[in-house]
């Protein structure tokens, strides 16, 4: 397989489509895959159609400011959250940190996912859409940050009631 264009869990694209329900506005905005690498692999041939997942990078100063002009904590529990962020301490936060030139510090919300259909990121031109690839590192602890955030099961919940 030329890994060359294969789309990876964890890639950072440029310009995938965000729409922010219930707002009608459609945005391009760099986003990072949380679809499965072998879900979206064009050469996986399925009985049905397969959609990317992803997520919307966004700069963490973005996050900073509009958090500091809209929130009613004060400065230190606001510099707690956002070291905590740093520290991916927040279970529906990945925090990436700057890549030169490629991306400055950003955040991902685990709980604002969008999805697309698997033919629109062309696969012959990722070399040119294609922002990053976690390292081993950087995947298994995104890798983690999924399996937190989508897999916890709450405590004191009865589960065996019949419907």
């Amino acid at each position: 397989m030329n890994n060359e264009h294969v789309v990876f869990q964890g890639d950072g694209i440029k310009d995938l489509i965000v729409i922010e329900l219930p707002k009608t506005e459609i945005k391009k905005v760099n986003s990072i895959i949380l679809s499965n690498t072998c879900d979206i692999d064009t050469e996986n041939k399925r009985n049905f159609p397969s959609q990317i997942i992803y997520s919307p990078l966004i700069p963490f100063k973005n996050y900073v400011t509009s958090l500091k002009a809209n929130s009613s904590k004060n400065g230190t529990q606001l510099s707690a959250h956002f070291d905590a962020i740093r520290k991916q301490r927040i279970t529906q936060i990945f925090f990436l940190p700057k890549k030169n030139n490629v991306i400055e510090d950003s955040i991902i919300f685990l709980d604002r996912i969008q999805n697309i259909s698997n033919d629109f990121i062309d696969r012959k031109s990722l070399k040119t859409t294609r922002l990053f690839t976690l390292s081993n590192y950087g995947i298994y602890l995104f890798l983690f940050k999924i399996s937190l955030h989508f897999t916890r099961i709450q405590d004191k919940v009865d589960r065996n009631i019949e419907q």
